[in-house]
């Protein structure tokens, strides 16, 4: 898959992983993000007349941000929410098993709190995933860091909190929607 391979200003190790410091752009994988943009962003779904924020007000939902994450490399996919992106017929992701894993895909978990909930989600892209004991670090939009820390884009775990235990579905966006 081509996506981008250089940008200015990266702060990264040959892991994928970066620094977390205010500005600049980082790589997870070959996704180039543009933490000076999205990084100072809060968590939010939901304008106070009901709009998706997608990146308004300074505010982003998980979703918001893997999408404009997407377009701003160059992938002419319509805004996704997180349970459209985890559908088997979702024309413009493809699944990723957890063996190919690789710092850029994206993770998408898909859950109900209890019995008689409805079903939620979330997603981000991965930094790291460690196949023996399922721990996934990954780049995201966080209504909670699970660590007493205000909301918003920052690196999380699947280690504690609602994603403890869940089961991640991986995907990686189409070629064939990647713009020259």
């Amino acid at each position: 898959m081509d996506i981008i391979h250089a940008i200015a200003s990266v702060q990264q190790s040959d892991k994928g992983s970066f620094s977390s410091g205010v500005g600049g752009s980082m790589v997870l994988g070959n996704m180039a993000v543009n933490h000076a943009k999205y990084g100072p962003m809060r968590y939010g779904q939901y304008d106070v007349n009901g709009q998706r924020t997608m990146g308004r007000n300074n505010l982003i939902d998980c979703s918001g941000l893997v999408t404009k994450v997407l377009q701003d490399n160059n992938y002419a996919i319509p805004t996704q929410n997180t349970l459209s992106m985890a559908n088997r017929n979702n024309p413009y992701f493809e699944r990723v098993s957890p063996e190919e894993v690789r710092p850029g895909d994206i993770v998408v978990w898909r859950f109900k709190r209890s019995s008689n909930s409805a079903e939620e989600g979330h997603t981000g892209f991965v930094k790291s995933f460690n196949k023996q004991t399922g721990e996934i670090t990954y780049y995201g939009s966080q209504s909670s860091n699970g660590r007493n820390q205000k909301s918003g884009v920052a690196i999380a775990s699947n280690r504690s909190g609602v994603l403890k235990g869940k089961t991640p579905i991986f995907i990686r966006p189409r070629s064939q929607y990647k713009k020259s």
